[in-house]
């Protein structure tokens, strides 16, 4: 898979950045380790982690549910998430910086982001903070799911990595993991639930996944379950780990 080892994005969801106590650092380490070897072999990489309004809301658990209190939630949370993937990243010797979008802001993230994955991995989100999520207006980072598939395109990476806590990747309807599955195969899946802390789901993961792969022969998407032990190497050892979505 030497021709992916170029630039990649991954996406995290909230569902496994946070728990029920709070953020999972056991998981956090473990992207992070993951993701400083594939660094060390000359990887530039970019992490799409979502996570700021639950972090809040564990941080402070009065927040409610309408518009105002996940935005508050978030101007808690987001530091806290940020600061977690940071510490970790400290320890194994590799900076890491942090931004976050809306969609106005995307215009001009492409020579900014190439610069900055030079010195060390960036961690980026929706600006949670002030953005209204049931706004028809904000179309790509109201949904970190298409923010990666963006980011993805914006820095011309080649792999796009969904990790995801629903499957360990897009199911057909006999409940099987599709191993391989091309950008317009009309496939159906057996599961597009919505995560119980996120947005997204399967559904929005498969449709940002094509996207990106249909943009040319060298992009490659794969949907895969974070918490499969080693999941980055095994993506990377092309294993059958997830859905591989490619362009032919």
């Amino acid at each position: 898979m030497e021709k992916l080892l170029n630039r990649m994005v991954v996406k995290t969801g909230s569902s496994l950045v946070t728990n029920g106590r709070g953020l999972d650092m056991d998981f956090i380490a473990s992207i992070a380790g993951q993701v400083a070897k594939v660094i060390n072999s000359g990887t530039e990489i970019l992490i799409v982690s979502s996570g700021a309004i639950a972090s809040g809301r564990q941080r402070i658990p009065r927040f409610g549910d309408d518009t105002i209190e996940k935005q508050a939630a978030a101007i808690y949370g987001q530091p806290i998430m940020t600061a977690a993937w940071i510490k970790e990243f400290d320890k194994l010797g590799i900076a890491a910086g942090a931004s976050v979008y809306k969609d106005e802001d995307l215009l001009n993230v492409r020579q900014p982001l190439l610069r900055a994955l030079k010195e060390g991995v960036i961690i980026a989100n929706g600006n949670d903070a002030v953005y209204d999520r049931t706004s028809e207006v904000q179309i790509i980072s109201n949904d970190n799911d298409k923010l990666a598939g963006y980011l993805a395109r914006a820095i011309d990476a080649n792999l796009l990595v969904l990790l995801t806590d629903i499957e360990d990747g897009v199911l057909d309807w006999q409940g099987r993991v599709i191993r391989r599955l091309k950008y317009n195969e009309g496939r159906s899946i057996l599961q597009a639930g919505i995560s119980a802390n996120g947005i997204g789901g399967m559904e929005s993961k498969l449709k940002v996944a094509r996207e990106f792969v249909s943009l040319g022969l060298s992009n490659i998407a794969v949907i895969a379950g974070g918490l499969i032990p080693n999941v980055l190497s095994l993506i990377l050892e092309e294993e059958e780990v997830g859905t591989r979505v490619v362009y032919n």
